[in-house]
């Protein structure tokens, strides 16, 4: 028997490996084997089997699983997720898989046949008395397993196929609205003895609130797992969720493959945030992936937000739209143009507003003191000496850095083109703010709010604050989580910077930076500092449909996502000859698979290790997006589809 691997690296194929004949009998689909991989032995994940033997591979040289640990509605999310975003199979796994890596320390085993075995953990059997024994006896029916928290057989038989009432529903309105939604959708869910599984922003944003809220709607049937959930109540919580039903589990993205028994609905809370990445290496859209999730396991669906990310509102025509019209939030909007500076608008804003005795919320895109160091002499803008991202400032650490590379500069900044030591912050952060307030008005309640300065223990004085209380906050999109805390004015600082952050998004991620803002905090007043006659109308915001209409037409018109895919490539290498010849390499790849004419451009920049190339890939049908899988086999290379920012 061969057996055909893909291991845990971006690869573009699996390794093939012969099954050792004591080892035939117990092998399947996505089970994790233990192989040689050049001078190591790595776990890997058996993709296929098939007959025959080939002196010239390598054999495994055990299996880890005893039995399947992925449910097949699982697995052909694992690989419809492969296929969507062009992710090589064995990394997927890898992640799917981490909700199990320490299975074995929590199964107890029970027998009467073999008493020198009974109640050991399943580790400490195959240590004492070898793999290939305890498979035979697991194998031969003599021996069962049981989890050390509720005494559950496990694994269990599939779940009976049991009559849902599927529902979808995209549900469009401010934050509290939806969460009576939720409670609603939950407490049926429950009431059929089914689970639900939650998608939510991470624990210290708006997920602590979640799960405070459902704790007290569902009292002891709410779990929270995320990355600082710690290894054994990860494992009770799958347990429960494998061997029970009737549970709600929030979770931020490594919910997504948690096989959960009776699954009934699951729910997207605010897909458009950044914290639903799976990894730094690979990138999925979390909420396509909950809602084929829901498809494939033919369960509810609810996603909500209070502006929608353009490929959700694209596929809502699948879903029922329940919305709330944005003039509910009672707010005024303002546009201040001019040739004043943001600090003297902040100034003049902020006396205005504390004369009146109102609270003040200020948005700044950057959390650092300020950024794009400028020459004051020859005008040029100081970069890392290592790796050529623009410089920022951070008041904590007193110096210049690198937000790339992390090389900080202490001491006398010069520049590096004439020596001029005249430098200056061409865009400002919080930090400078809070400066710049406490320095003008020195007796005002100031708080900066970074997602690095907000505790726990913060975020709970600044929610006790009086309604007559006078304060002011600044932060970062942090602030948009805070959905405890009413302001009278709410100030954003910076849409020039935002609109270069997100380049081709510029304008769906500020109205869903403003919109969620404006949902989280309340305000009153709402003031779009610094803002440019070409910037987005602030009419937009009190318009959703007509600006979800109009940019997904000019979108369509142009080709980009959520109509066409929009694949990007990077390569990157030491020195940049190397680069160049890379390059070359990689688009006679592109030519002779045939994909050269979706090629939309590239450019080389500085790099923290080199040099990095990016190219741009438009148009990809899902028949001929299978073709990239061989570049992963270039050194270096990554691939995402529909990145935030190009």
């Amino acid at each position: 028997m061969i057996a055909h691997v893909a291991l845990p690296y971006p690869l573009s194929r699996p390794f093939s490996y012969n099954v050792p004949s004591k080892w035939e009998n117990y092998l399947f689909e996505s089970q994790r084997v233990l192989v040689p991989f050049g001078e190591k032995k790595i776990r890997g994940f058996i993709v296929s089997l098939e007959d025959g033997n080939d002196p010239q591979l390598k054999e495994i040289i055990e299996p880890i699983d005893l039995f399947p640990i992925i449910t097949p509605p699982l697995l052909k999310l694992i690989y419809w997720i492969k296929d969507t975003f062009i992710i090589p199979i064995g990394v997927i796994l890898k992640y799917a898989l981490s909700n199990a890596l320490n299975l074995e320390d929590f199964l107890l085993i029970r027998t009467e046949a073999y008493p020198e075995i009974e109640g050991l953990s399943l580790k400490k059997a195959y240590q004492i008395h070898g793999r290939e024994k305890i498979f035979s006896f697991f194998s031969s029916g003599k021996i069962e397993l049981r989890d050390i928290f509720f005494g559950n057989r496990f694994p269990l038989p599939e779940a009976e196929n049991v009559k849902r009432e599927i529902n979808g529903f995209l549900n469009v309105s401010p934050f509290e609205k939806r969460i009576r939604n939720y409670l609603s959708e939950i407490e049926k869910t429950l009431r059929r003895d089914q689970s639900c599984l939650f998608l939510v922003p991470p624990y210290n944003l708006s997920g602590r609130q979640i799960y405070e809220l459902l704790s007290a709607s569902c009292p002891g049937r709410v779990f929270w797992l995320g990355k600082e959930t710690k290894s054994k109540e990860r494992m009770k919580i799958y347990f429960a969720l494998n061997s029970h039903s009737g549970y709600v589990v929030l979770s931020n993205v490594i919910g997504l493959f948690l096989p959960i028994r009776r699954l009934g609905l699951v729910i997207i809370e605010r897909p458009e945030d950044e914290s639903f990445v799976v990894d730094s290496r690979f990138s999925i859209n979390v909420a396509d992936s909950a809602m084929k999730r829901s498809e494939i396991e033919e369960v509810s669906l609810i996603v909500g937000s209070i502006a929608p990310p353009f490929s959700t509102i694209r596929a809502s025509r699948k879903l029922l739209l329940l919305k709330e019209n944005i003039n509910s939030f009672d707010l005024q909007v303002e546009k201040e143009q001019g040739e004043k500076s943001d600090f003297a608008n902040i100034v003049g804003q902020l006396h205005q507003a504390i004369k009146r005795k109102e609270s003040v919320a200020i948005f700044v895109p950057r959390k650092y003191y300020g950024g794009r160091i400028k020459c004051m002499e020859c005008k040029r803008i100081l970069s890392c000496s290592k790796c050529g991202t623009k410089l920022s400032f951070s008041k904590k650490i007193e110096a210049f850095f690198c937000p790339e590379c992390e090389a900080s500069y202490r001491g006398d900044l010069r520049c590096p083109s004439c020596g001029s030591p005249y430098v200056a912050l061409g865009l400002i952060g919080s930090e400078f703010i809070v400066d710049l307030i406490k320095q003008n008005f020195p007796k005002v309640d100031v708080h900066l709010v970074t997602s690095e300065s907000l505790s726990e223990e913060n975020l709970e004085a600044l929610e006790k604050k009086g309604k007559d209380e006078s304060f002011i906050l600044v932060g970062t999109n942090v602030l948009s989580f805070m959905y405890k805390i009413r302001v009278d004015n709410l100030f954003v600082v910076g849409s020039k910077e935002l609109k270069k952050i997100w380049k081709y998004r510029a304008y769906e991620k500020f109205y869903q930076t403003v919109m969620n803002l404006v949902d989280s905090l309340k305000p009153k007043r709402l003031l779009i500092l610094g803002a440019k006659k070409e910037d987005l109308e602030v009419q937009y915001l009190l318009e959703p449909e007509r600006f979800y209409a109009e940019e997904l037409k000019k979108r369509e018109e142009i080709g980009f996502p959520p109509y066409n895919r929009l694949v990007l490539i990077q390569l990157s290498r030491n020195d940049k000859t190397k680069l160049e010849m890379a390059k070359k390499n990689l688009e006679n790849r592109l030519k002779t698979y045939g994909l050269e004419p979706y090629i939309f451009g590239h450019r080389i920049s500085r790099h923290k290790k080199g040099f990095v190339l990016k190219m741009i890939l438009v148009g990809l049908t899902e028949e001929n997006a299978y073709k990239l899988f061989p570049l992963f086999d270039l050194y270096g290379v990554t691939i995402r589809v529909d990145p935030d920012v190009i």
